[in-house]
């Protein structure tokens, strides 16, 4: 097992019960699941590689492209003028070309064989839809350790506090006990 598993295994089984052992003030406006899904939903990051994962799957619909035929219809019309004719005598006149000229093509162009590259192209668009959503979860991964981590330092550093107050509230007791015993002369200054 790779270090950073073990790391994950242990955020995801031991730290929910390390919450019930820190237990939050009433006056928290927050939880730790709050706290990383804020952090997540509210993270540019994120957002930008979600899209990222939106535009590598229109690739992988653009890759398949070539696969389906492609038509094409071109029109053309030219003008010629001044006619050329020549009168025959007993017949008329006769022109030696039309004076409009329509022209119109209809195109099917389809691919017969590729040598494999539309297969690997697709292959490779949808193997980039799997990478850039694994950096999406690699993200919001991360996000959410490191918000654990620092929403535990907070909760650490709060009952430090208290802790240091409450030594406070004891020297502070002391020291009127022994202010007491100097005012009655029963210790010396």
């Amino acid at each position: 097992m790779k270090p950073y598993s073990r790391l994950f295994l242990f955020i995801i089984c031991v730290l929910p019960f390390d919450a019930i052992a820190f237990s939050q003030t009433p006056n928290d406006s927050l939880s730790l699941d709050q706290a990383i899904a804020k952090v997540v939903s509210g993270n540019p990051s994120v957002r930008e590689l979600s899209s990222s994962v939106g535009a590598t799957t229109a690739r992988v619909s653009q890759s398949e492209d070539p696969r389906y035929p492609t038509a094409e219809v071109v029109g053309s019309y030219t003008r010629l003028g001044p006619a050329s004719q020549f009168d025959l005598p007993g017949l008329g006149s006769l022109k030696l070309y039309p004076l409009d000229n329509y022209d119109a093509h209809v195109a099917v162009h389809e691919t017969v064989y590729d040598f494999d590259r539309t297969s690997q192209s697709i292959n490779l668009a949808q193997s980039q839809v799997t990478i850039a959503s694994d950096r999406v979860d690699l993200m919001k991964r991360d996000l959410a350790f490191q918000t654990a981590r620092s929403f535990y330092a907070i909760l650490f550093l709060r009952k430090s506090i208290d802790v240091q107050n409450s030594q406070i509230d004891a020297l502070n007791q002391h020291l009127e006990t022994v202010k007491k015993k100097v005012a009655s002369g029963t210790a010396t200054d």
